[in-house]
């Protein structure tokens, strides 16, 4: 993949909108085009990792990826100048050969893509990876149409203005999305009745072993959190910007709970243009083969991550990244061959195991991990809460996910600023638990931890050392 924090990278190419698709500048001029639609984790790690073989045309509403996974944590601590640099990732260290073209498409079709402002882009392949709408707690501009960079820091302050106010706060789903989010409330200094309403009769995530949700329950119990099972929600309103999104939801069984403050975590629906050629399970994912080929299109496009039916059974930010590696490395391999509609990749591709963590707040959480993930990295199936929030509580992995989505070069403290690429020349892990509290050494045992990968494998694929 080369190196992603290179100097050329590192001075960050001004990317601007295209006025036509033939002002694309093609880099490599003799090989194929490859367009994916949707810059989230999945999307910009395929652009990333075809950068060096395709003329890679990354489209994206934001000019930025927004790492959602924070947005709870601070709309709590309000430490904005540290987070964030850390959620609001611009596509400008992406790309070495390709470009980014800020806009909406609207319309998918078999040999070119077209934007809501009329452009069309064509291709030689495509990729679909547009993930899920996101509730508008989590997304600025999800709920007000807002693409505006400079939008995401007044959106989260407002948020935490209601949420400070708050003497009741209600969450409403049971998946991981639902429980994080919840255990982050507990951590408001104003104290508030927090609730959980989960539609099933107990946690229950795709094939994990109960004990993991027995885990869960018992630690949310500890922070004076109330869950409800079996609360199935009539209807749950939108995040309404400026607030107030207080009310009442009332529940299939008669039953009605009221707070200042309802944060909906149900499951997201895909979002996809408004024209395309995929066809869709009942819950409105894109179908696809064992190769992520779409099904039914004879045309060569793929689709990952959240937008698709995932071959691991659900959705994750860490199965995006395993995905777009993959997928990426087996169409680099046919960068230069003929490329025609009937052209088929040579491997299937194997779902990784499952693996879990559920973090609590910045202080506890849970995890299941799979038998190799245990055997390479010496952890147990379950390790306790301690180990989870060293892992995951302190940053939620958004270090660690911007240097792999997006060849991110760090904001200050990491061992990094603008401009500048990291040094961990000088990291030791003495233990199987980083054994220092700086970020930038944490950043690679996490990096090492998600990637199964050594931390110089890490160091050569992911990160320039020089």
């Amino acid at each position: 993949m080369g190196n992603l924090c290179s100097a050329a990278a590192a001075t960050g190419p001004a990317y601007q909108d295209f006025v036509a698709a033939s002002e694309i500048d093609k880099k490599l001029k003799d090989r194929k085009t490859m367009v994916i639609v949707g810059g989230g984790y999945a999307g910009a790690t395929l652009a990333k990792t075809c950068d060096p073989e395709f003329n890679v045309i990354l489209i994206n509403k934001t000019d930025y990826l927004l790492q959602v996974m924070a947005a709870h944590r601070v709309t709590i601590t309000g430490k904005m100048d540290y987070w964030e640099p850390r959620m609001r990732l611009p596509y400008n260290y992406l790309l070495n050969n390709g470009a980014f073209v800020k806009g909406e498409v609207t319309a998918i079709e078999t040999s070119h893509v077209e934007l809501k402002d009329g452009r069309k882009i064509p291709f030689d392949v495509c990729a679909c990876a547009t993930g899920t709408k996101k509730n508008g707690f989590f997304v600025p501009g999800e709920m007000n149409g807002s693409t505006k960079s400079t939008d995401v820091k007044p959106w989260y302050e407002s948020v935490q203005k209601e949420l400070s106010k708050a003497k009741s706060i209600i969450v409403v789903g049971g998946g991981i999305v639902g429980v994080e989010t919840i255990a982050e409330m507990a951590a408001l200094p104003n104290k508030p009745k927090l609730t959980l309403l989960s539609s099933g009769p107990a946690f229950k995530w795709a094939d994990l072993d109960k004990k993991l949700s027995e885990e869960v329950l018992k630690q949310l119990k500890e922070k004076k959190i109330e869950v409800v099972f079996g609360a199935h929600a009539k209807e749950v309103p939108s995040w309404k910007a400026g607030g107030p999104n207080s009310g009442t939801i009332k529940t299939e069984d008669g039953k009605s709970y009221s707070a200042d403050v309802i944060i909906n975590c149900t499951g997201s629906p895909p979002i996809l243009p408004g024209k395309h050629p995929f066809q869709l399970d009942g819950s409105g994912h894109i179908k696809i083969d064992k190769k992520f080929k779409a099904e039914g299109v004879n045309s060569q496009i793929y689709a990952l991550g959240d937008c698709c039916v995932v071959p691991e059974g659900r959705a994750l930010a860490y199965y995006g990244f395993l995905q777009a590696m993959w997928l990426g490395a087996q169409l680099n391999t046919k960068a230069e061959s003929t490329i025609s509609s009937d052209f088929v990749l040579a491997e299937d591709y194997e779902p990784d195991q499952i693996i879990t963590w559920v973090h609590l707040g910045e202080d506890g959480g849970s995890a299941q991990l799979g038998k190799k993930y245990q055997d390479q990295n010496g952890l147990p199936e379950f390790p306790d809460k301690a180990v989870v929030a060293m892992v995951k509580g302190g940053d939620l992995w958004t270090d660690a996910t911007g240097v792999t989505a997006v060849g991110w070069p760090g904001a200050d403290g990491m061992g990094a600023t603008a401009g500048k690429p990291f040094d961990h020349t000088n990291s030791k892990f003495e233990d199987k638990l980083v054994q220092s509290d700086t970020t930038g050494k944490r950043l690679m045992y996490v990096m090492c931890k998600m990637l199964d990968l050594s931390e110089s494998e890490v160091a050569a694929k992911y990160i320039d050392l020089r």
